[in-house]
């Protein structure tokens, strides 16, 4: 290597290699097969198998297979040196099971590196991005993923600070998380890849197959993200899209979820938590979507098959926001528990704008379940729903206010299989203590009950309650279902 000039390919026969290489001209290094050149290191405790160090130009590694024996040392099998250029296109890394902290390729502060076609298995991570140093030290590496497979021990991708775009291929396998993005200054740009089978409860309170942190930024196009325990976790706020994606079946052992998220602070400046979800399905999860503090935007998609569809959460001194637009919320029923209020499609508790437009809430144990919170419905259909199409509940003499507020929408066919636990409220729309439900033009027919009120205020306008349904339950509340409302 010492006598190659910039830009000579340098080829490497067939054959198995024990030697650490550090590059510092900008050249090809030409194997003849990944699966017929290998390298191992024979001093992996002290340098790592190639070192990238070319001050001026990018080096390509291509088809060559590098195997990383066994040790506990951190050294990478491939570090590109602050401030350098590789591309790394055709190669296999190889960990061995002792070796679980082994990094398989390191892109250090200022680097851009591109891997391609590639395939990294059994090291503890497969990519980290950015120097080691977290915290406002942390600097950014450039780094392209296109086409490749990781399965990673702990992390699959790790980003520091910097951006990584992965376009195609998986990650998948580590306990941890898929990506990893561990500061404000991480930003992760994915199209066409799956995510899947990671995350474990050895890996930690936040993992799965995405988890983001401190403010950092994850934007998914027509990604697949399954088999996790736990989709997407942002513990600290972030930005996320989310754009004609599958994430499904991203169960824990404990309270999974789709996407959770929550805003968070740092030196007392607020992370602000945006979640932005268009032509997505999520479905298998303990809870769909479950946000805190946080402003959420979903349209175009399906969310089914949850025990709870959307969850957005606040406190009386920090609000959220809700935008639920031409989507479908079905099939959200509880699980296993029978629980009604974890099974509504949507459910809002505290300082909580939601604005449900042309959507269809049906078959969930409740539709829409509001508690201190303030949602706005228009259009829309809330149908076949267990319990109830519509909750709002609100204790008397509460600070804070729960109002609904429905125009345009037909409720139908709710409350038909209620349980004992819904005689606080069941059929069309029900209302407890001091809530607050107005309607304008709506069509509520067929339900278990047109309208159950016990306590708040409800005012309907140009509206037609007709065909209540008699169920199980009316003797329990006094004979027929309460059905009856001014139209």
């Amino acid at each position: 290597m010492t006598l190659a000039l910039p830009d000579d390919i340098v080829s490497i026969a067939a054959g198995d290699y024990a030697e650490a290489l550090t590059i510092t001209t900008p050249v090809t290094l030409q194997g003849a097969g990944a699966g017929e050149v290998s390298l191992t290191n024979p001093d992996p405790d002290n340098a790592p198998t190639v070192l990238i160090d070319a001050a001026d130009g990018t080096v390509t590694i291509a088809d060559i297979g590098f195997i990383d024996e066994d040790t506990t040392a951190l050294q990478p099998v491939i570090h590109v040196a602050t401030d350098r250029a590789a591309t790394l296109s055709g190669i296999t890394i190889t960990g061995a099971p002792a070796a679980p902290s082994t990094v398989g390729v390191h892109a250090d502060a200022g680097s851009v590196v591109t891997i391609e076609d590639a395939t990294i298995t059994g090291t503890g991570s497969g990519v980290l991005a950015g120097n080691s140093e977290l915290g406002p030290d942390a600097a950014p590496a450039m780094v392209t993923i296109n086409s490749s497979s990781i399965a990673a021990n702990a992390v699959g991708v790790a980003l520091v600070a910097g951006e990584a775009t992965i376009t195609g291929g998986s990650v998948s396998g580590s306990l941890g998380a898929g990506l990893i993005g561990y500061t404000a200054d991480a930003t992760f740009d994915v199209t066409g890849t799956s995510i899947i089978d990671s995350g474990d409860p050895t890996g930690g309170t936040f993992r799965g197959g995405v988890v983001i942190y401190q403010g950092g930024a994850f934007t998914g196009t027509a990604v697949t993200i399954s088999g996790n325990d736990n989709g997407m976790m942002l513990p600290d706020g972030g930005d996320v899209t989310l754009t004609n994606s599958t994430m499904s079946d991203n169960a824990s052992e404990g309270q999974d979820a789709g996407i959770w998220g929550r805003a968070g602070s740092t030196d007392g400046e607020p992370i602000p938590l945006t979640v932005t979800i268009t032509g997505t399905e999520i479905t298998g999860h303990a809870i769909g979507v479950h946000v805190e503090h946080g402003q959420t935007q979903i349209s175009d998609s399906t969310i089914a098959n949850n025990q709870a569809g959307v969850w957005a959460l606040a406190s009386s001194l920090e609000g959220s926001s809700l935008e639920l637009t031409n989507s479908v919320v079905t099939d959200n029923d509880g699980g296993e528990a029978g629980d009604g209020t974890p099974g509504a499609g949507v459910y809002l508790e505290g300082s909580v704008d939601a604005v449900v437009t042309d959507t269809e809430l049906s078959r969930n144990a409740i539709g829409l379940f509001a508690a201190y919170a303030h949602a706005t419905v228009t259009g829309g259909v809330i149908a076949d729903n267990d319990w109830a199409g519509v909750f709002a509940v609100e204790e008397p003499h509460a600070q804070q206010r729960t109002t609904v507020d429905l125009t345009g929408t037909s409720i139908t066919g709710n409350g038909l299989d209620a349980d004992l636990g819904s005689l606080f409220g069941f059929g069309g729309i029900a209302l407890s203590f001091a809530a607050s439900v107005t309607g304008s033009d709506l069509t509520i027919a067929d339900n278990a009950g047109g309208v159950m009120v016990q306590g708040g205020s409800l005012s309907l306008t140009d509206s037609t309650i007709s065909d209540s349904v008699r169920t199980n339950l009316d003797d329990l509340v006094g004979g027929r279902s309460p059905a009856t409302a001014p139209s």
